[in-house]
């Protein structure tokens, strides 16, 4: 924590070791340090960093389906008379087949909807939450490949970059996982495009918006997202237990730096709540790509 933690230059680490060494007096196995993890990283106060015990990671790698969960997958279609929309849903697990299952039938929908040469592209990241980043990043890649979209900055001000290349998800010099799945190249890429967001849009979730920010010919539309514009890097303990702490801040190409915790990330255009949630929606985005 003192390492890695985005507030690492801002907090008193003479009082939080006191405070877990306290906790931790009468902890006689791994197991009983676990409320002790998890209440030491509240006085982080970054509202992002979390603790997961072994059985809790052992499912999220098994995946959706051997959780008998249903596998979430984008929908895809033709709105409004030659518009092509993209509904991008959150993805919770780490079960590398289930994401270039989720990969690859995102780009079989994008694919059929190419051939139809739309006039423009909604990409609907309404009430995505997050989870996690790179099969979201893998769905989007079609529209964002090759540029360096978002970023993060750590406590010492160092940036790196999250990018899509060579058919990988890329974090500064590093592959964070290498797709199996190639990715296609969509005649109508350069159309315009309106993302639509909302409160319930988070983390990865917001990430994957501001990747469309300071794209040519990009809006996004909605209300303010939820807010959670950290980013969070894994630390795998001894018995399978992991440690997940907020080690940056997101930044978009801009470089603009969503350091506010529960600001969110602000559309080029705001809608009442009663539009976003209704079809009219379609309508209003048409009209601001025109």
């Amino acid at each position: 924590m003192k390492s890695n933690s985005i507030r690492k230059n801002e907090l008193n680490w003479t009082s939080i070791y006191e405070f877990a060494y306290k906790q931790s007096e009468k902890c006689t196995t791994i197991a009983e340090l676990y409320p002790v993890i998890d209440s030491t990283l509240t006085m982080l106060n970054d509202q992002h960093s979390s603790f997961y015990a072994p059985e809790k990671v052992a499912g999220l790698f098994k995946g959706y389906r051997a959780n008998e969960e249903e596998l979430p997958m984008v929908s895809a279609k033709i709105v409004k008379n030659g518009y092509g929309y993209l509904k991008v849903p959150h993805f919770y697990f780490a079960n590398n087949e289930e994401w270039e299952e989720f990969v690859t039938d995102a780009y079989n929908k994008l694919k059929k909807l190419d051939v139809l040469k739309p006039k423009g592209w909604i990409i609907d990241l309404r009430d995505n939450d997050g989870g996690m980043l790179v099969p979201i990043l893998g769905a989007i890649a079609p529209f964002i490949e090759g540029s360096k979209a978002i970023g993060i900055k750590d406590a010492d001000g160092i940036i790196k970059h999250y990018y899509y290349s060579a058919n990988a998800v890329k974090y500064g010099d590093s592959v964070v996982y290498q797709f199996k799945t190639p990715l296609i190249k969509l005649g109508s890429k350069t159309k315009p495009v309106v993302v639509l967001i909302n409160k319930h849009t988070g983390s990865s979730g917001e990430f994957a918006a501001a990747a469309f920010i300071g794209r040519p010919d990009t809006k996004l539309m909605g209300s303010e997202t939820n807010g959670l514009t950290s980013s969070n890097t894994e630390f795998k303990l001894a018995d399978g237990a992991y440690l997940v702490i907020t080690n940056g801040t997101l930044i978009d190409r801009n470089n603009y730096e969503y350091k506010e915790v529960g600001a969110g990330i602000k559309p080029n255009i705001k809608i009442l709540k009663k539009d976003l949630e209704s079809d009219k929606i379609f309508n209003i985005a048409i009209k601001a790509m025109k």
